[in-house]
């Protein structure tokens, strides 16, 4: 394998870096990536990649020429300055990766990160070849490889069509996917080496889907599988990322018909909103619902109420107010979310009740791809309970807290009420400042109580980070 000339890279490097400085618009870098790739399409058919004069060469976008046109000659190679104001280019959106600039005047030669676009080519291949390498860069991607299980690296150059797998491929990999999961015990936590099989599994799926820009009802589908395994697992930083991600995909306008508007297409002009009392158990509807309700849970755990309020005017703005207040999944996560706000632990406590004791059915979650189906059996609220029981537990030891506070003794009878049960004390070591068996002293419960807060209620910031 044989790389790109020297003159050539210090040419597009230069390119790139002046764009930054110059603060070009994003229209403008892709313009200017556009005649790149075309200057070196036409130095590839002329045979002259490596007698071009690249240090003389001169684009059209920077004013320089009218028409792309080709150096004859070949001349020294002028050095490449980069400006000391490293406050303008912070600030840039590069088209392409590059190391930090350094400042003029230094003596060490800035090194230059292979770009993006850049690709390694063998020194047997034709030029017609190279030719169609280079301008495939500006085109659409579609993956050529048909295996079923793929490991997940970190892109570092431009995807390779040939490790890339196309949407059929995908399919069957995450029925693959479904049929393993299936097969194992799904109510409880999967073990750390299931755990991170599938996840590298889904990411190398999700990869593949996000280097072909794919997004249609089959990549929501596989984050909705990726995020039910990360709450299953806790692994919040995961779930930050897929609930992420499917928020913009419910957005998306080509998806919009199935996710946001009735099928009859009624509409009250005077709410400016569709009507959506029918829509509330549709299963489309339902699935998004569900996972928005499981955002708000999730900000909910990690104490950002800023973003709940974005997710209330989100559903607002789509015209989704009577889902708000009816929809099973998100009343009653933003009922949770007002007790909250209001410290009322014992409505809490009576919410989280109903949650456990509610007769809920198990409803298969039909994913429909062209002709081909495949079913998931899982209890409709089960992945909901196991963030709401998070939650639940949270509050508990908040209650307890403010109560140790504000009382040296307490009875055991309120306590139950407001505990559900005194397992929470005996799983705490908290059962020995049970007094008499009928009251519980508060005052020398207190420190330990606080150590367990700091030690269990570590912060998890926005990125799902404990």
């Amino acid at each position: 394998m044989s790389e790109w000339p020297s003159a050539l890279e210090n040419f597009v490097s230069h390119c790139f870096q002046r764009a930054n400085i110059e603060s070009f618009p994003p229209g403008k870098k892709k313009e200017l990536q556009k005649q790149l790739t075309q200057i070196i399409n036409l130095a590839i058919l002329e045979n002259k990649l490596d007698s071009n004069n690249w240090s003389k060469q001169k684009l059209p976008i920077f004013g320089e020429a009218r028409e792309l046109e080709l150096e004859q000659k070949m001349g020294n190679v002028y050095p490449i300055t980069v400006s000391s104001r490293r406050s303008d280019l912070m600030h840039q959106e590069a088209v392409q990766p590059s190391e930090p600039l350094v400042p003029s005047g230094s003596q060490q030669k800035k090194k230059s990160r292979e770009l993006r676009f850049k690709i390694t080519k063998k020194s047997s291949v034709s030029p017609a070849n190279k030719i169609q390498v280079a301008c495939d860069l500006n085109c659409k991607l579609v993956g050529t490889n048909t295996s079923i299980e793929k490991d997940y690296y970190r892109l570092t150059s431009h995807p390779d069509p040939s490790m890339v797998r196309p949407l059929p491929i995908l399919k069957k990999s995450l029925q693959h996917l479904y049929a393993k999961y299936q097969s194992l015990e799904r109510f409880k936590a999967l073990s750390k080496a299931e755990y991170s099989y599938f996840l590298n599994q889904l990411k190398s799926l999700r990869q593949d889907l996000t280097v072909q820009d794919i997004q249609n009802q089959f990549t929501v589908k596989v984050y909705e599988f990726n995020t039910q395994l990360a709450i299953q697992n806790e692994d919040f930083g995961e779930l930050n990322q897929c609930l992420t991600q499917l928020a913009q995909l419910y957005s998306v306008s080509t998806m919009g018909h199935t996710y946001y508007y009735s099928d009859t297409g009624k509409y009250n002009q005077e709410h400016n909103c569709f009507l959506a009392k029918d829509l509330c158990e549709d299963r489309n509807h339902i699935n998004m619902f569900k996972f928005t309700s499981y955002r708000i849970l999730y900000f909910l755990l990690i104490d950002a109420p800023w973003e709940l309020l974005k997710i209330r005017q989100d559903l607002f703005n789509r015209g989704q107010q009577y889902a708000i207040r009816h929809n099973k999944f998100l009343s009653k996560s933003f009922k949770l979310s007002d007790l909250i706000t209001a410290m009322d632990y014992i409505h809490i406590k009576d919410e989280y009740s109903f949650l456990v004791n509610m007769d809920s059915d198990v409803c298969n979650l039909r994913t429909v791809f062209d002709d081909e189906h495949m079913t998931l059996s899982q209890d409709d609220w089960f992945f909901y309970k196991i963030l709401y029981h998070k939650i639940f537990l949270r509050e508990q030891l908040k209650a307890l807290i403010t109560i140790s506070k504000s009382y040296r003794q307490i009875s055991l009878y309120y306590l139950k009420n407001l505990l559900m049960d005194l397992v929470f004390l005996e799983q705490n070591k908290l059962s020995r400042f049970i007094e008499n068996g009928e009251v519980f002293n508060c005052t020398s419960a207190r420190s330990l109580l606080l150590q367990i807060e700091k030690k269990q209620l570590s912060k998890i910031d926005i990125k799902g980070q404990i």
